[in-house]
């Protein structure tokens, strides 16, 4: 995906070398990030550089989603986006393209989630996808049935996720040869 990975050469040019912190303080001269610094970045080339404050101490439980449509090409169940330390436990998606999608996040817990795909042909969803440079996210236990990928990584380029631990993932009836991408 990006230059690091592949030799120099981006494969696909809207996927960016990119990596997200947690900024734990600042001044006028200095600024200090919760975690060192994974990709080398000449600070000529560090351009395009986004803020944002998180939404932060939330999560879900306990909850079944279901789309009203077996075809739900683009939908999403639980949507985690630019949060720190969520959390989320016993969560039930069907029909979505992903059941879970965490972005540009840091510290995502989760516990038990179950998917279900959709019927769409080739298969186009994911139980898991963590994406645009999500940070250190946790999952115990992945259950996927009928979905391209139980998990996968990736998303528009912005930046890689990174630090990702699924601890058991279970996928069943997959459409595709990598069920954990």
């Amino acid at each position: 995906f990006t230059r690091g990975w592949d030799g120099g050469t981006v494969i696909r040019d809207y996927y960016l070398d990119g990596e997200i912190f947690e900024v734990v303080g600042a001044s006028s001269t200095s600024l200090s990030l919760s975690d060192p610094a994974l990709l080398d970045f000449p600070l000529g080339y560090a351009n395009q550089v986004i803020a944002w404050k998180p939404g932060r101490n939330s999560g879900l439980f306990g909850v079944h989603l279901v789309s009203g449509n077996q075809n739900s090409a683009g939908a999403r169940g639980l949507y985690i986006y630019r949060n720190v330390d969520f959390a989320y436990d016993d969560i039930k998606t069907q029909w979505f393209e992903t059941g879970i999608k965490d972005v540009a996040s840091i510290r995502t817990n989760g516990g038990v989630s179950e998917h279900i795909g959709t019927v769409l042909a080739g298969g186009t969803n994911y139980g898991v996808q963590i994406s645009d440079g999500s940070k250190h996210f946790k999952s115990r236990h992945v259950i996927a049935n009928g979905c391209r990928h139980a998990t996968a990584g990736g998303g528009s380029g912005f930046a890689i996720p990174m630090y990702a631990r699924f601890d058991k993932v279970t996928a069943t009836e997959t459409k595709a040869e990598n069920a954990i991408d």
